[in-house]
């Protein structure tokens, strides 16, 4: 479900299918279990995320807690997906990107 990547100044965590109330606290926790507290810049990658609904977006809020001022950048290509967070207004707290090109340069 999800997988993770060290890159030279970020972790990487890909997620895929769905993010739903029925695996919401199982991804919450494979990610929290992954980023270190020397972990301060993160791209979550769900660009092979189909479907996302509310206990998802508290998935990314939990995330943007757990980083403590660190910065997260969100890649989304599904329209639905993306429509669920600009709907949601996650777009005003955490970048959101329609590529991985576009989440490093985010980074700085």
């Amino acid at each position: 479900m999800v997988t993770f990547k060290r890159a030279n100044n970020y972790l990487l965590a890909e997620v895929s299918g769905e993010i739903v109330l029925a695996n919401s606290t199982t991804i919450k926790n494979e990610l929290k279990e992954q980023i270190g507290p020397n972990d301060r810049k993160v791209i979550l990658d769900l660009s092979k995320v189909n479907f996302i609904d509310s206990a998802g977006v508290g998935v990314l809020i939990s995330l943007l807690k757990s980083l403590n001022g660190g910065v997260l950048v969100v890649v989304v290509t599904d329209p639905g997906v993306l429509r669920v967070l600009e709907i949601t207004r996650i777009d005003r707290l955490i970048p959101l990107v329609s590529s991985l090109a576009e989440a490093e340069a985010a980074l700085g």
